[in-house]
């Protein structure tokens, strides 16, 4: 039994000691097969070339440029030990992302890193899997106040990296109003020159810019608008490279991406040395920490809810101040456009659209010169683009106040007559503006308004004119005839007395009637005959005057009227002076007017007998009439082929009681193209005429047309 245990012990010690050999054995060959690189096999496409890689070219601490214009970085050095483990040269190209996925598409490379995930990318490319994740917050000049996410950037012009990702996030967020860089470090420059004030950009980048152009306390970030992962990627179907790449990446092991990124991120001694002291000490002061940070915690809650409810309401009153200016600017009459350093239009307002005549997508992000508005000053004359407020407000850096200008609406192509300003705004006490605005105020009623008062003080002073003219005129004409019968008078009353004498006389009967009859057919009868005709004259002046003023006076009945059925009722009247001169009269087209009826069948009846009664006797009277329509005015044209008027008196013919020739054979008051031409232009229409004598005349009488 001895024998047996001992043995056993022995047994027990060699299989112990066997199998701690075994055990350091598999662990020894475990640690050199798992410190070993396996062997990773190429694609057969790459068939010994090397492998090309693109991506961004300015991006820190992934990839950027050293002192010699060389790249380094993070993934740079990554690559590098990528190509260390699995023997396949690599060649790296760095330029503007945009850059980058164009050629990477177009298949100028075979790999593109620095890459995030979207769902339209992911269309055209196979990803591996995200290797590191970047924050991209919002970031905004310290004086703005009221960003928290992407809704909130309605209405300002946000800076972004051409073909980043981030615009995608944007424009789905319904923000269009984007300005594009080329680079990062574009944008965090173009914030340090004030010509952006808010910008999205990955935070690492984000952060060595700001800090490297020393802005970083100008600038505040809100939470992230969304957290993206850098990936690699290939084009779509590859799914061989995409394999050797991860299988590459995957043999690099977390030491040695650990020391890459302790060689870019750094590493704080420092920090380390400080922690170990405060854990000594920890021990010591941790009871009385506990009262006090209880003590104090009980205090800053207190403090925390007091500034929260502080911080609510600051919040609520921003939000509402904020809402009650968007309220104001989009509703407002006045329109309203915000312009940056290059004039380009980063915002504007409905009215400002409606005013142009233009849709928002058609005006946004465009400068001055590209709009190719026509403008005209109160004279008429056209503005050049430079003198435009806008143009001399970005030159001067001044205020342009409330200039008239009249601007092209490009939906109806008239002229909209508006007083325009144009202002810069600066950050704090900054002497560039970091934006411009415009306001624009529709006047063209208002102007129109002074247009018509102007006519009407035009029309006033002619009929003041018109009238001294018919108050000479009268007075004038009245005088002769009046003068006549007071002159005549006075013989009738000599005369009367004669006839006294003669009857008082001693004469015989015989001798005082022939005496008589001298006086009665001798003098009476021709005084009494200068009276007669004076009063006449006298009848027909005072008859004009009352025609001239009845036509000034009366109501007019505004309607569509047919002329062809005016023109029949006219000839129908004067069917007896027509067949009388033997007139040829021949009509054309005759499109309807509006206007009154029996005003304008008197006016045309004047034009027409004119035409009669001063034919010419070498030839048969051929009359001649027509009318035509031009946009909202119809012109009809009476000609004949009369005796004419020689062109330095037809100014006259239109005055009252103005006659060529007072003493020829044709009747007539010197009324008839008065009071056609003031029924004309009561009308709203003109009246005006083409003769030579001997050649005819052609009167042309513009009314507005008939509406439809």
């Amino acid at each position: 039994m001895f024998i047996i245990r001992h043995n056993l012990k022995i047994d027990n010690k060699f299989y112990y000691a066997a199998a701690s050999i075994f055990a350091a054995i598999f662990f020894l060959f475990y640690y050199l097969y798992s410190n070993q690189t396996p062997h990773i096999v190429p694609p057969a496409f790459l068939n010994g070339r090397p492998l090309k890689i693109v991506m961004d070219n300015n991006y820190p601490p992934f990839i950027f440029l050293d002192g010699n214009k060389n790249y380094q970085g993070i993934l740079v050095d990554q690559w590098k030990l990528f190509e260390e483990k699995t023997g396949v040269k690599i060649e790296i190209s760095a330029m503007n992302w945009n850059d980058a996925l164009d050629q990477m598409q177009a298949g100028g490379f075979d790999i593109i890193d620095t890459i995030f995930f979207n769902s339209e990318r992911s269309k055209i490319f196979d990803y591996t899997k995200p290797y590191v994740k970047i924050e991209v917050p919002i970031f905004f000049h310290k004086n703005i106040s009221g960003i928290t996410n992407a809704e909130s950037l309605h209405g300002f012009a946000v800076a972004v990296k051409e073909g980043d990702n981030a615009i995608n996030i944007l424009m789905s967020k319904g923000i269009t109003q984007l300005i594009k860089f080329k680079s990062y470090e574009e944008i965090i420059k173009a914030a340090g020159e004030k010509k952006t004030v808010i910008f999205i950009v990955d935070k690492p980048p984000a952060l060595y810019f700001l800090y490297k152009n020393g802005i970083q306390e100008e600038f505040k970030t809100s939470n992230p608008l969304y957290e993206g992962a850098f990936h690699r990627a290939v084009k779509k179907g590859n799914t061989e490279l995409l394999n050797f790449i991860e299988a590459g990446f995957a043999v690099i092991s977390k030491k040695e991406y650990a020391e890459i990124d302790e060689k870019w991120y750094g590493r704080s001694y420092a920090a380390d040395y400080l922690i170990l002291n405060i854990l000594k000490t920890a021990a010591l002061i941790l009871a009385a920490l506990i009262i006090i940070l209880s003590l104090w915690n009980y205090l800053l809650h207190r403090k925390v809810r007091q500034k929260t409810a502080e911080l609510m309401k600051t919040l609520n009153e921003l939000k509402f101040s904020e809402q009650k200016y968007r309220t104001l600017f989009e509703t407002m009459a006045q329109g309203v456009i915000y312009h940056d350093l290059n004039s380009v239009i980063t915002s504007l307002n409905d009215s400002a659209c409606e005013i142009l005549g233009c849709a928002k997508d058609e005006l946004l992000n465009k400068s001055l010169s590209e709009l190719e508005f026509n403008a005209i000053d109160e004279s008429g004359k056209k503005i050049d683009p430079d003198n435009l407020p806008l143009a001399s407000c970005i030159k001067t850096k001044t205020s342009i106040s409330n200039r008239i200008i009249g601007i092209t609406n490009k939906k109806n192509q008239k002229y909209i007559w508006c007083s325009i300003s144009a202002t810069p705004q600066f950050l704090d006490d900054e002497k560039i503006p970091y934006q411009f605005y415009v306001t624009i105020t529709d006047i063209t009623g208002l102007k129109e308004a002074q247009i018509e008062r102007e006519a009407l003080v035009s029309e006033l002073a002619a009929k003041n004119k018109e009238l001294e003219n018919m108050v000479y005129i009268t007075s004038h004409d009245l005088r002769a005839p009046l003068v006549n019968i007071q002159g005549f008078s006075q013989l009738l009353e000599k005369n009367c007395g004669k006839m006294n004498e003669i009857l008082k006389s001693d004469k015989s009967c015989e001798q005082k009637i022939s005496d008589l009859n001298v006086i009665l057919n001798n003098n009476f009868s021709k005084q009494l005959g200068f009276i007669q005709s004076s009063t006449i004259k006298m009848w027909a002046l005072i008859n004009g005057i009352l025609q001239y003023s009845k036509t000034n006076r009366i109501n007019m009945d505004y309607k569509i009227i047919d002329m062809k059925n005016l023109f029949e009722s006219i000839f129908s009247t004067i069917a007896f002076q027509i067949e009388k001169t033997k007139a040829v009269i021949e009509i054309g087209t005759l499109p309807p007017c509006h206007g009154d009826f029996n005003q304008l069948t008197q006016a045309f009846a004047n034009l027409i007998d004119n035409s009669l009664k001063y034919n010419s006797p070498e030839r048969q009277l051929i009359l001649k009439i027509s009318g035509n329509i031009s946009n909202d005015k119809v012109t009809y044209v009476i000609s004949d082929n009369g005796i004419g008027i020689e062109p330095e008196l037809q100014p006259f013919i239109w005055k009252m009681f103005h006659r060529l020739d007072p003493n020829g054979p044709v009747p007539g008051d010197g009324l008839g193209l008065t009071l056609t031409k003031q029924i004309i232009e009561k009308h709203k229409g003109k009246i005006y005429l083409k003769s030579e004598k001997n050649n005819g005349c052609t009167f042309f009488v513009e009314l507005p047309a008939a509406l439809k």
